[in-house]
């Protein structure tokens, strides 16, 4: 249980998600109510992780092809060296 508290990150609130991507609150409503980004309900309150958000930026960031081809390159070896980590006892 520990180590799940470690890997955890803070949710954000609308407010928070709003002010991090420098939009409105009403945006992030309308996205969130539209679908175009996952939320987490705890009960009432809707919250957002911090995941979320960068791959939001990922997929609205306008690269040329070989910047792209580069940044994709990059990030599936940070993803095959982040799932051997979690392998790793």
């Amino acid at each position: 249980m520990g180590s799940f508290r470690r890997k955890m990150e803070k949710l954000l609130t609308i407010e928070e998600a709003a002010e991090t991507l420098g939009i409105s609150k009403s945006t992030v409503k309308a996205w969130t109510s539209k679908r175009v980004i996952p939320v987490v309900k705890i009960g009432r309150s809707i919250r957002i992780t911090p995941q979320t958000l960068q791959d939001l930026i990922c997929r609205n960031t306008e690269f040329d092809r070989e910047e792209a081809r580069k940044f994709w390159r990059y990030k599936a070896q940070r993803d095959r060296k982040s799932q051997d980590n979690e392998e790793m006892p």
